[in-house]
């Protein structure tokens, strides 16, 4: 058995933030005004939040953890 983690950091406007988890499917399925009340909360936290606001980009950051096996 082997694994390894791999991070990655993606760079993205607050309003590519935003589309981004307008595409996610707990918040496409939610009628316009929750749908925009939900993006909303998010534009606020991202003007908000000390590692955010006056950003004019936000680094996403992902970690991948890999695991596979070789036949011996």
């Amino acid at each position: 058995m082997h694994e390894a983690t791999f991070h990655h950091e993606q760079l993205m406007t607050v309003e590519a933030v935003v589309d981004r988890l307008r595409s996610v499917s707990h918040v496409a399925v939610l009628d316009d005004a929750a749908r925009e009340a939900v993006l909303g909360e998010v534009r606020a936290t991202l003007a908000a939040h000390p590692d955010t606001a006056g950003h004019d980009e936000i680094a996403i950051p992902y970690r991948v953890d890999a695991y596979w096996c070789e036949k011996a």
